[in-house]
């Protein structure tokens, strides 16, 4: 009898091919299959299609692993190769990720609304986009309409509000810069200082001080997996793939919180 999936052994260097964001339930068109383009697509573009569908974060984003597909899939890499060349039209590729144009279409998410919860994160993971995807045309209709909300100096994702400054001369004028409690702000700082372990004497730059503002907020159970992440990578003798420099850490905060929710081998959501 064959084992369950769940129980199967693979080899450690398979291991980080084996994950999964979380186990997601997501839309998905029936009618894909009746559709022209789709239809005219050979076997191995519509496995590949369906499989960056299903890896992909919330906003359509997939760093692209070949590896991976190869390894899921059993396809050839020029197989792979030839695929994303095949679905140009629906998947655009830029420094080394991929982004599927229509997916947040396809799971009801395209009139994207600041108030609703599930939609901030969305936000944040597209702004993460902003410098990658930035000169592909595709990418810059899309964000047109939400250009505003997008911008990283115009996001305050969660509680965090637009407070004032006060300038040379004297006036009060609104600040792009979401204004948190100090508690919370200190709070942050010390999960982040661990984690890079800065002291906490240590003085903030400006700019990182900013950065982490923007990247607020995040949870100790966000930190805590983030650093579980790192500290695996921090072991393969400068080969892991997690960020050195505190600045570019806050600047890609989404990103980082994505791959350390991947680092758990992918369990099946039933059995087969």
């Amino acid at each position: 009898d064959r084992p369950p999936l769940s129980s199967v052994e693979y080899p450690p260097h398979q291991e980080p091919w084996n994950k999964q964001p979380r186990q997601m339930k997501r839309f998905t068109d029936t009618c894909k299959w009746d559709d022209p383009w789709f239809r005219s697509l050979p076997g191995p573009h519509k496995l590949v299609f369906l499989y960056i569908i299903d890896r992909c974060n919330n906003a359509g984003f997939w760093e692209y692993d070949e590896e991976a597909i190869v390894y899921h899939t059993k396809l050839k890499p020029e197989h792979v190769e030839g695929a994303l060349k095949g679905l140009e039209r629906g998947i655009k590729g830029a420094s080394g990720w991929v982004w599927v144009r229509n997916f947040l279409k396809h799971q009801k998410n395209d009139d994207i609304n600041p108030s609703n919860p599930a939609h901030k994160q969305i936000v944040a993971l597209l702004r993460d986009q902003i410098t990658r995807f930035g000169s592909v045309p595709e990418f810059q209709e899309f964000i047109a309409p939400y250009k505003g909300l997008i911008e990283p100096h115009r996001i305050g994702i969660g509680k965090g509000q637009v407070g004032e400054v006060q300038e040379g001369d004297g006036k009060k004028r609104k600040s792009s810069k979401p204004s948190w409690p100090e508690e919370e702000v200190n709070k942050a700082k010390e999960m982040v200082n661990r984690l890079f372990s800065r002291r906490s004497t240590t003085r903030w730059s400006e700019k990182e001080e900013e950065s982490l503002r923007k990247a607020m907020p995040f949870t100790e159970e966000d930190m805590a997996m983030i650093e579980a992440y790192y500290t695996e990578e921090r072991r393969k003798n400068g080969e892991g793939r997690h960020r050195r420099d505190l600045l570019t850490f806050l600047n890609n905060f989404p990103g980082e919180l994505d791959r350390s929710r991947n680092r758990k081998r992918y369990q099946p959501a039933c059995d087969v």
